[in-house]
């Protein structure tokens, strides 16, 4: 079943808004059984009846947005935005659970140097890319030394690979860091003979990988559809003969095709009509997953949002706890951290700001705006909450015009840079923060160019990243306190 994403939490945090998002799954509780095999497991979810698993059928869901950028080539940054919408072609090394447990993928075991200088993968045999061509250490090798050339922010600390045998690579590492096995989760592996003959800008638009499922077709703003790899190497696998994804972008329209049967899963943000299924007896899946983000230029000098107090001006100026109630429908929880509540990033009893306006006023004066200002708030995301926020900052004296983005032009904006405003952004949770962070907030992002990234606490976040194990205490610092001292 779909991963229907919810907002979930509510947070403002130093330099910026979150609105956190969940995973979520709607369906009716007499499910057909092909989409009832792929439904999506959560600690948080009631455990459906046990189904047994049958072959054959098209899983058909609708979503709000599909991607933009790329859906194909590793190496374009944005393609790890966009990986949800083709992760059925796709595999990588390692796999990972929602509590961080590493696995074998494509790779069938994983040894870490007792120095901590090199990782050692042992290939599984006889996989075949969907183009028919052989996966060997060769390929393997090809795709990692194509990603560090690329200079992309999760390999920064990948130094160079070495092809030991024909099913043997060794990753060298220039630092090691907690997050490497977890980023090998998700560098999903490409065809090279599909490279060779099509070249990247084939790739970006048609995805050749070793998943379950083929890449079929892809129109922008209307669908992707897959159909299933008959040489998929896990045997009796998958169990569907295809996936279609429509996207649609009115809530009724999405809630009406749910409902009358035309799809198995709905995506999209909660709103009226999904509360109104649930309560009809439709099932749902979720998890915390990540967060919404207010992410203001604040490394332009000439910003209002490089003054700290303008900053906790926002914190003050936003009913987050209003907000929840009127737009949650019971499934958004208002925070003040950036970490997934329940997990060792999560610092308990860290002080919150509550909503306090005549605050923000004060702020903005101290900061020499006694008057208010303008600015724009870039989004594709739940307009509601859009102009709610609109709103409480109109009540502060900050006059906010917002402008509603594509995906790409929005993912254009975070990778380019913005001024004088804020996007509203997805910032990810995960069972390991630290790469969480490396990806949305550390200064190797290739992220939020125009957020500041202050130097103090990215070594709070190198320090946390750089045992072997993970240190709750040290993550916490980059979930917890530093909002503190900083925002």
């Amino acid at each position: 079943m779909k991963r229907w994403s919810v907002p979930l939490v509510i947070l403002l945090v130093l330099v910026f808004l979150v609105t956190g998002c969940g995973t979520t799954t709607t369906a009716p509780t007499t499910s057909k059984s092909p989409a009832a095999t792929t439904a999506a497991k959560s600690p948080t979810a009631t455990t459906p009846a046990k189904l047994t698993p049958k072959y054959g059928g098209t899983f058909k869901y609708i979503d709000t947005i599909g991607p933009a950028n790329s859906i194909g080539w590793m190496a374009d940054p944005a393609v790890r935005v966009m990986g949800m919408y083709t992760s059925p072609s796709f595999e990588a090394l390692l796999a990972g659970d929602p509590n961080g447990k590493i696995t074998g993928c494509l790779a069938e075991s994983y040894e870490v140097a007792p120095d901590l200088k090199s990782i050692t993968l042992k290939i599984r045999k006889g996989i075949k890319f969907q183009d028919g061509s052989d996966m060997t250490g060769a390929v393997v090798k090809w795709n990692f030394d194509v990603l560090i050339d690329a200079k992309l922010a999760n390999l920064i600390d990948f130094a160079s690979v070495d092809l030991i045998d024909d099913y043997t690579i060794k990753i060298n590492l220039k630092n090691y860091s907690n997050t490497i096995l977890s980023d090998l989760t998700t560098n999903w592996i490409v065809s090279k003979a599909a490279f060779d003959k099509s070249g990247a800008e084939f790739l970006r638009w048609n995805p050749v990988g070793t998943g379950p499922f083929k890449f079929d077709s892809f129109k922008r703003d209307a669908y992707i559809k897959f159909t299933k790899f008959d040489g998929y190497w896990q045997k009796g696998k998958p169990y569907l003969d295809a996936i279609e994804c429509d996207f649609v972008t009115d809530a009724v329209t999405r809630a009406t095709a749910f409902l009358s049967g035309q799809v198995d899963a709905e995506g999209g943000a909660m709103g009226q009509q999904e509360a109104d299924m649930v309560q009809k007896g439709f099932r749902v899946e979720k998890t915390y997953d990540g967060a919404l983000a207010l992410v203001p230029d604040s490394k332009n000098p000439d910003s209002p949002f490089a003054n700290i107090k303008v900053r906790q001006a926002l914190d003050y100026a936003i009913d987050r706890d209003a907000i929840v109630k009127a737009r949650g429908f019971g499934f958004w929880l208002a925070v003040s951290q950036y970490a997934m509540p329940g997990t060792y990033s999560w610092v308990n009893n860290l002080p919150v700001r509550t909503y306090n306006p005549t605050k923000a006023k004060q702020l903005l004066a101290e900061a020499g705006f006694p008057n208010g200002f303008d600015m724009t708030i870039y989004s594709n995301t739940d307009k509601e909450t859009r102009v709610a926020i609109q709103g409480y900052l109109k009540d502060v004296g900050i006059n906010v015009k917002l402008e509603e983005t594509t995906m790409s032009s929005f993912a254009n904006l975070s990778l380019n840079g913005w001024k004088n405003g804020c996007l509203i952004s997805p910032c990810t949770f995960g069972a390991n923060h630290n790469k969480m962070f490396s990806y949305n907030l550390s200064q190797s992002s290739s992220q939020f160019k125009s957020m500041y990234k202050p130097d103090d606490i990215e070594q709070m976040y190198l320090q946390a990243r750089a045992t072997k194990e993970i240190d709750p205490a040290l993550t916490q610092n980059g979930s917890g306190p530093f909002l503190i001292t900083l925002r």
